[in-house]
């Protein structure tokens, strides 16, 4: 939902102009008679941010960058954290406590990338700010945690975070259980075709 407000919403601070045509029928086919002119304003926009999910696997075939976007931010707080599929409970927990308290918290892995990063100056519209992933991914695969805080928005109790376990792989993985057997199978995110000699635990 707060997707569909932040790209269907009008621009903020701006005043429109609308008129109805007097040819307009209603539904017992009576028209308008005369032209008729509302003119309206919309206020400025309120800060927001918005970006990746709670989890994301990267397409192998593009860039590894992500983007966020955001309306009447100054700034990004960007960090980045090197972890390993085994700090997953860890990363499960932090988020549990994020929500559950007013804490602070640090989440799991080793940071490797804390910069400001400017966010284009575009007051009442919606900007894209790509962020590069690669300083967190020494060989270009592997998993990171990416922690985005907005900050010099228009009210200082808007500053907002989003945070995500971003994986880069070419390794499809998919499974299947009951309650006798488990089946999994392995296959490459690019095209789909199965991979062979690769080990699962």
């Amino acid at each position: 939902e707060f997707r569909r407000v932040l790209f269907r919403s009008k621009p903020g601070g701006t005043t429109y102009r609308v008129t109805l045509d007097k040819s307009i029928k209603d539904k017992f086919n009576q028209t308008l008679g005369r032209d008729l002119t509302f003119t309206f304003g919309v206020a400025p926009s309120h800060s927001k941010l918005l970006g990746p999910d709670n989890f994301v696997v990267m397409d192998p075939a593009a860039p590894t960058r992500c983007s966020v976007f955001s309306i009447n931010y100054t700034g990004l707080k960007v960090r980045m954290y090197s972890v390993t599929p085994d700090a997953w409970p860890k990363w499960m927990a932090y988020q549990k406590n994020l929500h559950d308290s007013k804490g602070v918290f640090t989440p799991p892995g080793r940071l490797v990338v804390s910069k400001i990063v400017p966010i284009r100056n575009a007051p009442n519209e919606i900007v894209a700010t790509n962020i590069d992933l690669s300083p967190a991914l020494p060989n270009g695969r592997g998993h990171l945690i990416l922690i985005v805080e907005a900050f010099g928005g228009t009210r200082s109790e808007d500053d907002e975070r989003v945070q995500s376990w971003i994986q880069v792989s070419n390794i499809g993985l998919d499974a299947f259980v009951d309650q006798t057997d488990l089946v999994g199978w392995v296959t490459s995110l690019k095209d789909g075709t199965p991979l062979s000699n690769v080990d699962v635990t």
